[in-house]
Formats: structure tokens, sequence, C-alpha cells
């Protein structure tokens, strides 16, 4: 079993605006292209911002934009940035499962051996 096959990553994003505001976050994988999803968690007008970017994958890049819009409708979209989000390490029950593994590899060859 491949405890580490369905662990994510989020990725942290603080920011400023100059005006209060309302923003969201648009993202894809990969260094360009489409932005597949969006971060839409924020809802009151202010210029400090904190967001998240959740269920990434370990390891793997995706590009991001930030787009604000204040009380006048006035709509400001973010250069593209780039992030590679980072590699989880291994859990303490993972780490364990390894360890008693290697410890007792020899298990398995009981039964198995040839005879002589």
């Amino acid at each position: 079993m491949d405890l580490g096959s369905t662990q994510t990553v989020q990725v942290l994003i603080s920011f400023g605006l100059s005006k209060p505001s309302h923003a969201y976050i648009e993202y894809g994988s990969g260094a360009t292209g489409d932005y597949e999803k969006k971060v839409t968690t924020d809802t009151d007008l202010s210029v400090s911002k904190f967001m998240v970017i959740p269920g990434l994958i370990p390891g793997n890049s995706y590009h991001f934009r930030i787009v604000a819009t204040d009380r006048s409708g006035n709509v400001l979209e973010t250069p593209d940035y780039l992030v590679l989000a980072p590699s989880q390490q291994p859990d303490l029950f993972s780490l364990i499962l390894d360890q008693i593994k290697v410890n007792f590899s020899f298990l398995g060859n009981i039964g198995g051996g040839s005879s002589q």
C-alpha cells in the first residue's frame, strides 16, 4: 500500500493592495497555460489578503495570478507567477511502517526458501 500517493500540499499567499478590494486567485498546472482552477475564499473588502491554494501535488509546478476588484469595479490582474509545490516529508506513521518493513523483511522468506 502506498500511503504517500494521495498526499497533497497547499501554498499560502499573502499580498497587499492599495485600495480595499475583493480578490481571488486563478491557477493552473505547469509553468504556463490556462488557469484551470480558482480560489475564491476572500469575502472582505480589505487591503491585506491571505489566501491558500489547496490540493497541489508535491513536487509539481503551478502558475497563478491574483485578480482583485475594488468598490468602483476596477479590476487588477497581476502578472503570472510560478510556484513549485514543496515536496512533502513523510509523516511519522510512514517512517515507522517503512522501518518495520526493513527490520522484518526476512519474514517474507519463511516457507518460501529452498529445501535442502
